[in-house]
């Protein structure tokens, strides 16, 4: 640890903590895009427990609340612009689309 110190890295516990997070999303927008071709997420969209197309670890994660709160807040990315890349990379839809809240209602 002493080593990584050195270097400049900061063991902040909250700082290891939402890079977990975060990570865990990024896996899941990797997944959810694998799985259904599109990185438009539902809101309501929670990663199905037991599903055996997830990882173990994803199950229940509330994959569209995340995804509109790096939307709607810039959580994750605001403070870290690598994450706005890497999300970009992957095909991040920083918009929902535009008939998303009518579609299924006329």
């Amino acid at each position: 640890a002493d080593r990584l110190s050195k270097l400049g890295f900061e063991f902040d516990g909250k700082a290891a903590a939402n890079d977990q997070r975060y990570q865990k999303v990024y896996d899941a927008l990797k997944r959810y895009k694998e799985l259904n071709g599109d990185l438009f997420v539902p809101q309501p969209y929670v990663v199905p427990d037991g599903d055996k197309d997830w990882p173990e670890d994803l199950w229940g994660l509330r994959l569209g609340a995340r995804v509109n709160a790096i939307r709607s807040q810039g959580t994750f990315v605001r403070t870290n612009p690598d994450r706005k890349v890497e999300l970009d990379e992957l095909g991040f839809e920083w918009d929902p689309p535009a008939d998303g809240k009518k579609r299924g209602r006329k």
